[in-house]
């Protein structure tokens, strides 16, 4: 937040932060972005503790604090009603991911039908790209795991033989670590993507038992889950906020 801030009003030193440019930025992110009254609380809270430290008399980087002043008194701009996705609407989820990287290239190209809008090695990339995260969603609804503990899994945390994961200690959100069953119905999926995501590591090599075992097990999975389930979402013709 501070890094942001710093780079959105133009901060230079420490000394350069204020609190009519945190405002004015805050305020600007509302309008432009519609970021809900929480994000701004945050936002104000991070920057006061943050000018707050610099003050202090251990590190005395400054003379004031300069945010002190600062408060968020809007409404809120937003509000997000949550509600459980039906088991249709997660089927027509999953399969929109499948295609979604693939489609919108097409729609970037101009081409919604064009088999040569795009080389052969590129489309193939795109719907590996949609597998992957088709895979990763599956996942998630068959085990209860979260997005990062999902994305940061090995190939070694997964033993198909006999159906468990293993959620690392500091991969788990609680920080306990777990093993995690998987169904009937997602091993086979599993295994599948597994034999060719270890196809495509080897590229053509001999491939050594436990060679990939530290590599993620998912290949190329985003840090952020929001911005590719929205598209997905969108895709699928399912309405995730009101």
């Amino acid at each position: 937040i501070i890094t942001r801030a710093a780079k959105a009003c133009k901060w230079r030193t420490l000394g350069d932060m204020n609190t009519v440019d945190a405002n004015a930025w805050i305020r600007a992110r509302v309008e432009r972005d519609g970021i809900s009254s929480r994000t701004c609380q945050k936002t104000v809270v991070a920057l006061r503790d943050f000018g707050g430290w610099c003050a202090s008399p251990a590190q005395a980087l400054l003379p004031l604090n300069p945010f002190q002043e600062l408060k968020w008194t809007g409404r809120q701009v937003r509000v997000y009603e949550r509600r459980p996705v039906t088991a249709e609407e997660l089927r027509k989820i999953i399969e929109a991911a499948r295609i979604q990287p693939l489609q919108a290239a097409l729609k970037g190209s101009g081409v919604q039908n064009g088999a040569c809008a795009l080389s052969e090695e590129t489309r193939t990339a795109l719907l590996w790209k949609g597998h992957t995260r088709a895979l990763a969603y599956q996942l998630m609804s068959g085990t209860g795991l979260r997005w990062n503990e999902c994305r940061t899994l090995a190939i070694g945390d997964i033993n198909l033989a006999a159906g468990v994961i293993t959620l690392k200690a500091e991969n788990e959100k609680n920080r306990k670590g777990a093993q995690i069953p998987l169904n009937s119905e997602l091993k086979p999926v599993m295994a599948g993507y597994m034999a060719e995501r270890l196809r495509r590591l080897a590229g053509g090599s001999t491939l050594l038992p436990g060679a990939f075992n530290t590599h993620p097990f998912f290949d190329g999975l985003p840090l952020s889950l929001a911005k590719a389930f929205k598209k997905d979402c969108e895709s699928a013709g399912v309405k995730v906020e009101d």
